[in-house]
């Protein structure tokens, strides 16, 4: 199996010029994303650093650690990645511009969004998705809910802001979260800017509710959208897109599918596959008529709920809940308990709801299994 390392050492010598711009220069960029560039790459977009520039000063800076804390869900392999790039005649002369990252815990916000100029007149923005931060999940958990999210205002503002300075087309990618911060930012910038969009590559990005789905101005960019996602997704399953979907096999399993370190290469494209695995189908069924059976109000109360339960810890992250389960475990059972009675019973609903919506999507795919199954038998009369 070849990864997006081979794949550098094979395209490594080419530029951009060379050999265009791909999926797979796309989704390596994306993980670039998850590190700290703060005070390296500039917030804005006239100033810019060499990525073999910037790799350099991220290997010598005194918070390197803190710099590349990704937490237990993000692939550590992004440090190797970064100075495989920054070695790399094809990536080490492409600049960076305008890194923003902020996190509001009144807002619950995540954000985080960088600029690579490919080449001239050649840009790709970059959304980050969900880091380790407890308030950055409990803001994906809110777009079950909410539209838009904070990071979604974030990110139309900044594809806005990079069009004034940047020249030339624009590319729009980002991997999990950022995937769809990168489809909702080209749906309701500015329509000048719309225009100079070529592609948005969402890797494994969740989707939208239909009200986003019939906007014209989400329709506008439809074609543009190339959404990949893994053999088992569930995350960027979540929703729609109605845009093509292009699934990936992987040398992972489950939820970890997700990491795109996994993802099946082969030369400039990913090896590809025709269908879901039925884990996959089978959870986002259930997921989805969950979806359906709870009203928005009741979708807020129960994630409020969970991440009031998840916030008893104290941690900012998922580092600091997994490095003391115990502790931390002891401290989210106790909160449990001193909930009040209605809260406990909009938890236990919900759960029951979930349970009952996963018999359901077996009672389904049994069923049809066997009208399948009787529309083989020829009965002679």
């Amino acid at each position: 199996m070849n990864t997006i390392f081979d794949y550098i050492d094979w395209r490594g010598d080419l530029t951009f010029t060379q050999s265009p711009f791909n999926e797979i220069d796309a989704v390596i960029f994306t993980q670039l994303a998850y590190i700290d560039f703060t005070g390296i790459v500039n917030s804005n977009f006239s100033e810019t650093i060499l990525l073999k520039d910037a790799a350099v000063k991220i290997a010598s800076s005194e918070d390197f650690e803190n710099r590349v804390s990704f937490g237990p869900l993000i692939n550590s392999e992004i440090v190797n990645l970064l100075q495989k790039v920054g070695e790399s005649k094809r990536f080490y002369n492409t600049k960076l511009c305008g890194f923003i990252s902020t996190t509001d815990i009144e807002q619950e916000k995540q954000f985080a969004g960088i600029t690579f100029i490919i080449e001239e007149e050649s840009n790709l923005i970059i959304f980050r998705g969900t880091d380790q931060s407890i308030i950055g999940w409990k803001e994906d958990f809110n777009m079950a809910f909410k539209l838009p999210i904070p990071a979604h205002i974030e990110a139309e503002n900044y594809l806005d802001k990079a069009c004034e300075i940047l020249r030339g087309k624009i590319h729009l990618a980002g991997h999990s979260k950022g995937g769809n911060l990168s489809i909702f930012a080209g749906a309701y910038c500015l329509p000048k800017n719309q225009n100079r969009i070529a592609e948005i590559y969402n890797f494994d990005g969740p989707g939208f509710e239909q009200i986003v789905l019939n906007d014209k101005r989400y329709i506008n960019i439809q074609a543009k959208i190339k959404t990949f996602v893994p053999q088992n997704a569930i995350i960027g399953m979540l929703f729609d897109t109605n845009s093509e979907i292009i699934i990936v096999k992987s040398s992972n399993n489950g939820i970890m599918q997700h990491d795109p370190f996994s993802w099946d290469v082969l030369g400039s494209s990913f090896i590809t596959t025709d269908e879901l695995s039925k884990e996959s189908e089978f959870i986002n069924k259930t997921l989805k008529n969950l979806l359906n059976k709870i009203d928005k109000e009741k979708r807020e109360a129960f994630i409020d709920s969970v991440f009031g339960i998840i916030e008893s810890t104290e941690a900012n992250n998922l580092t600091q809940i997994t490095e003391n389960l115990f502790k931390t475990s002891s401290k989210m059972l106790q909160y449990y308990k001193n909930m009040d009675s209605e809260t406990k019973e909009i938890l236990l609903e919900t759960v029951k709801i979930f349970l009952k919506s996963a018999k359901d999507t077996v009672q389904t795919s049994v069923h049809k299994k066997i009208q399948e199954y009787q529309g083989t038998l020829h009965v002679k009369p």
